[in-house]
C-alpha cells in the first residue's frame, strides 16, 4: 500500500491522475495508491484501530473514486480521497459501535453543524477547506479537542485525560466549537 517510489519514477500530479480516471485507465488506481495509499491507510487505521478494517476501507475508497469519476472532478484529489476513506472508516466504527452499544453518537454530534456532502466531490473539497480554515482560527486546545473527537473518534474520557481537564469541560468546549462552526459555515454560504 503506497510503497516507496524509485527516484527516477515521476508520479503524476492530481489533475493528471484525475484525467486517468476520466479516461477509465486502471493506471489511475495504481497512481492513486502509489501517491496516497499510505495516507489513506493511516487515516483509516487511526479511526478503526484495525488493520483489516482499514485495508477494507482503503479498497472501498478506490472503488468509490473509480465509480465517482466521472462525473465528479475533484479540485483536490488528496482531500477528496481522504474524505472518502475517513467516511468509510467512520461508518465502520459507527456500525461496530451500534452493534455493541447503540452508538453512532460521535457522528450525530456533528449533524447540526456540518452538512453531508459526501456524494459531491466539489462540495466535499470546499467543505473540507472551510472546516480546515475554521479550525486554524481556533486556539490550540479547542482545535486539538475537536480533532481528537471528530477525526480520531476518541471518547470524551480519553480526550479529558490527554488534555488534563474534566469530561464536562471537554463536552462544553465541543458544544461551543460546534456552534461556532455552524455559524461560520452559514456565514460562508453553506446550507445546513
Amino acid at each position: 500500500m503506497g510503497g516507496r517510489v524509485p527516484e527516477n519514477v515521476k508520479i503524476p500530479d492530481d489533475a493528471e491522475i484525475t484525467e486517468l480516471f476520466f479516461r477509465r485507465s486502471e493506471d489511475a488506481l495504481r497512481q492513486t495508491e502509489t501517491k496516497y495509499g499510505k495516507l489513506f491507510f493511516t487515516v483509516a487505521a487511526g479511526i478503526t484501530g484495525s488493520y483489516e478494517d482499514a485495508a477494507e476501507c482503503v479498497n472501498d475508497t478506490y472503488l468509490r473514486l473509480w465509480n465517482s469519476m466521472p462525473p465528479e472532478r475533484p479540485v483536490n484529489l488528496k482531500a477528496y480521497g481522504v474524505t472518502v476513506v475517513r467516511n468509510f472508516a467512520l461508518n465502520r466504527v459507527e456500525h461496530d459501535r451500534a452493534g455493541k452499544r447503540g452508538g453512532g453518537e460521535i457522528l450525530a454530534e456533528l449533524d447540526e453543524s456540518i452538512p453531508d456532502s459526501s456524494q459531491n466531490a466539489a462540495d466535499t473539497g470546499e467543505l473540507a477547506a472551510l472546516v480546515d480554515a475554521f479550525l486554524r482560527a481556533q486556539n490550540r486546545k479547542n482545535r486539538a479537542v475537536f480533532i481528537l473527537r471528530y477525526w480520531h473518534c476518541e471518547s470524551l474520557e480519553d480526550i479529558a485525560e490527554k488534555c488534563g481537564c474534566s469530561v464536562q469541560s471537554v463536552k462544553s468546549g465541543l458544544c461551543r466549537t460546534r456552534k461556532k462552526l455552524k455559524t461560520y459555515l452559514e456565514k460562508e454560504g453553506v446550507s445546513l
